[in-house]
């Protein structure tokens, strides 16, 4: 009895939504954006010490960006479930990288800290896969709050060459691929015909070298339903 009952079950949880799913039309929409990448926290610091010489360190941030993109949305039509694929990417980025020494105090005076500042060129790809809820309530003018989760990749790329000349001991950003988790909100609005707005706030998370990332952002984006 109890397997007929969890059979009964699995059933209208497996087959039912899935030939719902198959029964209902999908709604196809692109949607360009723009907006801020702006990350929360320090990029990396680390630190060392050589024999007698004094205490070094590197001290990164990436900074605030302008960031564009594109997104194709699969949207269950009349529900408000949406799934997206989008690839976003920097454009004129910088990571602040700072190289210190401590001299340490001496008859002469007190100890400093000498800092040498460098702007690296910084590109952040992010290409990722969202899952999109509507909320239980709605605003007036057709607006439709959402949040949002998904996972995805981040890709970051740095132009050497500004180091060139930089202490042999700076530790250097390192290029490569992260993983990275979405979590985030937003909200459509209609505007005319085909065509609505779509806001998005969002939290990257992802790991570099030790330490977590978080990637703010803030976009916007019109989004178009060809058919």
């Amino acid at each position: 009895m109890k397997r007929s009952i969890l059979a009964a079950l699995a059933a209208c949880l497996l087959v039912h939504p899935a030939a719902a799913a198959a029964q209902a039309d999908l709604e196809l929409r692109i949607i360009p954006r723009a907006g801020v990448l702006t990350p929360y926290d320090w990029f990396y610091e680390e630190f060392a010490h050589f024999g007698s010489g004094p205490l070094e360190w590197t001290e990164a941030a990436v900074l605030r960006s302008t960031l564009v993109g594109l997104t194709a949305q699969l949207e269950l039509a009349g529900t408000g479930i949406w799934i997206r694929g989008e690839v976003l990417r920097t454009l004129g980025g910088e990571t602040s990288v700072v190289f210190a020494e401590l001299q340490p105090a001496s008859t002469a005076g007190p100890g400093v800290v000498l800092r040498t500042p460098y702007w690296v060129p910084t590109t952040l790809t992010i290409a990722t896969l969202d899952l999109g809820l509507p909320t239980a309530f709605s605003l007036p003018l057709g607006i439709q709050p959402y949040v949002t989760a998904g996972i995805g990749a981040k890709r970051y790329g740095f132009d050497h060459s500004v180091l060139a000349d930089a202490d042999t001991h700076l530790v250097r950003p390192e290029e490569g691929v992260n993983l990275v988790t979405n979590i985030g909100g937003g909200f459509t609005a209609p505007v005319f015909r085909d065509l609505g707005i779509d806001f998005l706030a969002r939290d990257a998370i992802s790991h570099y070298w030790d330490k977590m990332q978080h990637d703010i952002m803030f976009l916007v984006g019109v989004a178009w339903q060809p058919f």
